[in-house]
């Protein structure tokens, strides 16, 4: 083949146009920088917010070098397959490039789908540059790293623990419209670090190390958001924001410094307030400090333990109480139907959420049903169990929904019929179909 001269590369972030206001797309924002300054032209395209992008793609799609879709499990995928067969009916000899943790953790399965050329499995800027430059040859000299699938050379991966923090230079903030991500509370989202240092087993985000993003930069990119762009809260959507309390308090001493201030939120786990003293959390609410979301996953000490969350019930009673008592509002996050979770299990998570709940008024209570990801301890384990996993991407795609109605929930495997319906009997009568109701009621 001849040597390639082009040289633009379309992210795309597959999802539904309209809904609630998105975050920026963090993934395309990243490649993006760092494609640019190796020399690669970029187009982002969101498709939660861009109703018209296929025009904006047809526009430029003889100057494509390739287009990359970042996919995780779940819907998103549909949206990944349908807009890589627009793509192929546009110019069908694009190369389509599949990244994210769903093609990273179901590599082969992917790269045999007709409209998927290439994977790249793992952090993406540890490849694309190779990548580019091997499209740009003609596809004709061999590809060596072994986290880029193809269909013509390797079909099988098998996951190495990388690290990447990012760049010294803000995002790609320049690639994308900021305004469409203005919602009507003006929060702004963005992560300040990558991975996490702890290993639940039903989570995939561990099997990335954990790095930090230098502290100048991401000052820098609060000050973007906040002073440039006149945001008044952010979102820190880090795997974990308060993992590390010196960082965290040495962050926001800066921003002082600068006189930088707004409302912010982030993660933390059940145990993280017990080890920070009162001044410590009273120097975070003057920071801005308004709520704090928390994984308990479950109410059972078994199943706590079972699934590595290394804390214990009295550690969410105290957060519960501690957030009360400073005035944070407080999300916790609660999994149902986790493998080998029984009844007995599920109404002491019932009799853990009534707990925190009466100790402080600002709890909202999440309850999605668990989902199998794929590169999470706890797939194989499900697996092991008796599940069986979708043999397509289409399949992936209809059955592994975030957040489904019980009514749609398969039976779990490891209960006999009568033990599973006595678990969802428990479920719809207890505070946990109560308050999805609820949440239901409010979003109309």
């Amino acid at each position: 083949m001849s040597k390639n001269e082009k040289n633009l590369i379309v992210f795309i972030h597959p999802g539904f146009v309209g809904g609630s206001i998105p975050y920026p797309p963090y993934e395309s924002l990243y490649l993006a920088s760092y494609a640019e300054n190796h020399g690669l032209d970029v187009m982002i395209i969101d498709q939660r917010v861009e109703p018209n992008w296929e025009q904006r793609l047809i526009n430029v799609i003889d100057e494509v070098l390739w287009v990359g879709l970042t996919v995780i499990t779940g819907p998103q995928i549909l949206s990944a397959l349908k807009t890589s067969g627009v793509i192929k009916e546009m110019r069908h000899d694009v190369p389509i490039v599949w990244g994210g943790w769903h093609p990273t953790f179901l590599p082969e399965q992917t790269i045999k789908h007709p409209l998927v050329d290439y994977v790249v499995a793992g952090i993406g800027e540890l490849k694309i540059i190779e990548l580019s430059q091997h499209i740009k040859n003609g596809e004709v000299d061999v590809l060596n790293n072994k986290a880029i699938l193809h269909k013509n050379g390797n079909h099988s991966y098998v996951i190495e623990k990388e690290s990447f923090a990012g760049l010294d230079k803000l995002p790609a903030y320049h690639l994308i419209n900021i305004e469409s991500y203005r919602s009507k509370n003006n929060i702004a989202g963005m992560i300040t670090a990558r991975g996490c240092p702890f290993s639940c087993s039903f989570c995939t985000v561990a099997q990335i190390a954990y790095i930090n993003r230098e502290i100048d930069t991401v000052i820098n990119e609060i000050q973007f958001l906040i002073n440039e762009n006149k945001f008044q809260k952010i979102i820190f959507s880090d795997g974990l924001f308060f993992a590390q309390k010196k960082r965290v308090l040495q962050l926001f001493d800066k921003l002082k410094e600068k006189e930088v201030f707004f409302d912010f939120k982030g993660s933390m786990r059940p145990n993280t307030l017990r080890k920070w003293s009162d001044e410590e959390i009273e120097r975070l609410k003057e920071a801005g400090l308004v709520a704090v979301n928390v994984g308990v996953e479950t109410g059972s000490p078994k199943m706590l333990k079972k699934i590595k969350k290394d804390v214990a019930i009295e550690d969410v009673l105290h957060l519960a109480k501690i957030t009360g008592k400073y005035d944070i509002e407080l999300t916790a996050a609660f999994m149902c139907g986790l493998p080998n979770e029984t009844v007995d299990d599920l109404k002491q998570t019932i009799d853990l959420i009534h707990r925190i709940l009466d100790s402080n008024s600002k709890i909202r209570i999440l309850n999605p049903f668990y989902m199998p990801l794929p590169g999470a301890p706890s797939y194989h384990e499900i697996i092991r169990l008796g599940w069986k996993p979708p043999k397509t991407l289409e399949e992936w795609a209809l059955r592994n929904k975030y957040n489904i109605s019980h009514e749609e929930v398969e039976p779990f495997p490891w209960l006999d019929r009568e033990d599973f319906d006595l678990y969802m009997k428990t479920f719809r009568n207890s505070i946990l179909n109560e308050l999805r109701l609820q949440d239901a009621i409010g979003k109309q």
